[in-house]
């Protein structure tokens, strides 16, 4: 490894980053560039981690019926106020939970 011009006390402290926690839409832009960087980084020997994270979790999505993203845009949500109105928030909390096992 050769040395890096700004040391490596501020690097064993921040690096590798202990959990990355994301969804799968950030596999394909900001996991893969901070990856690619910091392959660049380690190729020249200037990060002595060969991974920048120790652990990858992806927490996943709640789909609907038909396999597409529940999104607002989309226009395929339950409105949560509509139904903490008839069921209250508690309910509401343990179906959102419950949903995607």
């Amino acid at each position: 490894m050769t040395k890096n011009p700004r040391g490596n006390e501020k690097e064993n402290y921040w690096m590798p980053v202990d959990l990355y926690i994301g969804g799968a839409e950030h596999a394909v832009l900001h996991l893969l560039y901070s990856r690619f960087w910091h392959h660049v980084l380690y190729d020249l020997g200037l990060v002595s981690t060969k991974e920048p994270f120790k652990k990858l979790f992806n927490q996943g999505m709640i789909l609907g019926s038909d396999g597409t993203k529940k999104s607002k845009s989309r226009g395929n949500v339950i409105n949560p106020d509509e139904t903490v109105d008839m069921y209250g928030s508690d309910s509401l909390r343990i179906y959102e939970m419950l949903w995607g096992l």
